[in-house]
């Protein structure tokens, strides 16, 4: 049986609504189709922990962080630095 479907925030979501049962071992191959294709959420927060000092303290910052760049917002309601490290307007100072 061959499903095909794309990768969404880091899952793959089928094409088809077909059901696998629960703990069937499945084989994913990526298809090259898009080199401009945008990374996932996961793959984008691995890069942006890595690119802010103390880790793992702030790690639920830092998805916050690609949460708002995912919906490209550049100003935030906060006074925590990272945000600005992040490159957005921290508007609480």
């Amino acid at each position: 049986m061959l499903l095909e479907g794309t990768v969404k925030d880091g899952l793959v979501v089928l094409d088809q609504k077909d059901a696998i049962p629960e703990g069937t071992r499945v084989d994913v191959s990526p298809i090259e189709e898009n080199s401009n294709a945008k990374p996932t959420l996961g793959q984008r927060l691995m890069w942006l922990a890595g690119a802010i000092e103390d880790i793992p303290a702030q790690l639920p910052t830092h998805f916050e962080i690609l949460v708002i760049q995912d919906r490209e917002i550049s100003e935030a309601l906060t006074a925590d630095h990272h945000f600005e490290q992040a490159g957005f307007i921290a508007l609480l100072k």
